[in-house]
């Protein structure tokens, strides 16, 4: 006999579905189901129920009740996020409002709703726009392969040294299609570069943004690492959070240190936060050669550029044009 309720696992998309269901129906601006109290004549509004979130659905032909425990879940995240407040009551009874106040960039899409859904659903949202980049090197001619940050239609963010280590980038992949680039900037300085393309790329997150960083605040970060016997680049990720911030540093640059671990082809890669704003990039890991008093051999830092560097390194790349899509909080 077939089971009601649905006991395996919602994934990372099913979870974001719902999650997105459930905001617009607490939320007193976005839901019909309280607009429609109102042009009825009600004066009071009384917060609506789960119970009344089970049944609207159900009159909309969206079954919610066999994924019951699923929801309630999913509930109580967003609640413990404060993206819903309840109003008393328990279980089915329980009645809620979302009152959360977003930015005028945050309201462009759903990354925010990482503080509910934490590193799957950030990893599976932030890779759709992140850029494989490979090409022979300069010194030896082997393949190297490198990692980006779709920033704009026409244009990818990355390391410096990604695109000046390669003797020509050879192929640009992003959201599985290959791109081709017009041409390319490096700061002199900082490690920082763009790759302007050709034609047009549609960025899939909309609300993309750079802040500052945190220290101890939990990150992912993502890229294409050379993955021992597979035949086609993988899209990796690593969770992880924010060391510490090194203001001074023989660079002549900061850096933020971070506890996931970077491999080569990492170079360029976002690092995200769960709020789903990016807070560097991954520049290069940090070691020391081993010592006679050493036990063991010493283990690396792993780097990236902070936000803020990044920020004005683009602006000096392309005086002015390119300009970093900033989290400004209005």
């Amino acid at each position: 006999m077939a089971r009601y309720s649905r006991l395996s696992p919602l994934s990372v998309e099913e979870q974001a579905t719902i999650c997105k269901l459930v905001v617009r129906f607490f939320h007193p601006l976005e839901s019909d189901y309280i607009k429609a109290k109102i042009q009825q004549g009600q004066k009071s509004i009384t917060p609506p129920s789960v119970m009344d979130l089970l049944e609207y659905y159900k009159q909309q032909g969206i079954d919610l009740w066999s994924k019951l425990n699923h929801v309630q879940a999913l509930i109580s995240k967003l609640v413990l996020s404060n993206i819903l407040n309840s109003s008393g009551g328990n279980d089915h009874r329980q009645r809620l409002l979302c009152m959360i106040e977003l930015s005028e960039r945050q309201r462009r899409g759903w990354l925010w709703l990482g503080r509910a859904l934490g590193s799957p659903y950030i990893a599976s949202e932030i890779g759709k726009d992140i850029a494989f980049i490979s090409g022979p090197t300069k010194t030896t001619g082997d393949l190297a392969v490198g990692t980006g940050l779709l920033i704009s239609e026409r244009e990818i963010l990355t390391c410096g040294h990604v695109i000046r280590d390669l003797s020509q980038i050879s192929e640009i992949r992003v959201g599985g299609k290959t791109v081709a680039q017009e041409r390319t900037a490096v700061h002199p300085h900082i490690d920082i570069g763009v790759i302007y393309l050709r034609d047009q790329v549609a960025t899939q997150l909309p609300d993309l943004a750079f802040r500052d960083a945190s220290t101890l605040e939990e990150i992912v970060i993502v890229g294409y690492p050379t993955v021992p016997r597979s035949l086609e680049p993988v899209l990796t990720f690593q969770s992880g959070e924010i060391c510490a911030h090194i203001a001074k540093t023989q660079d002549a640059w900061p850096v933020e240190l971070f506890s996931a671990i970077a491999r080569p082809g990492n170079s360029g890669g976002p690092v995200v936060a769960m709020d789903g704003r990016v807070v560097g990039i991954v520049t290069r890991s940090l070691e020391r050669q081993k010592e006679e008093a050493d036990f063991m051999a010493p283990m690396p830092f792993f780097a990236a550029v902070p936000s803020k560097v990044i920020a004005q390194a683009v602006i000096e790349l392309d005086d002015g044009r390119t300009i970093l899509p900033w989290e400004s909080w209005s």
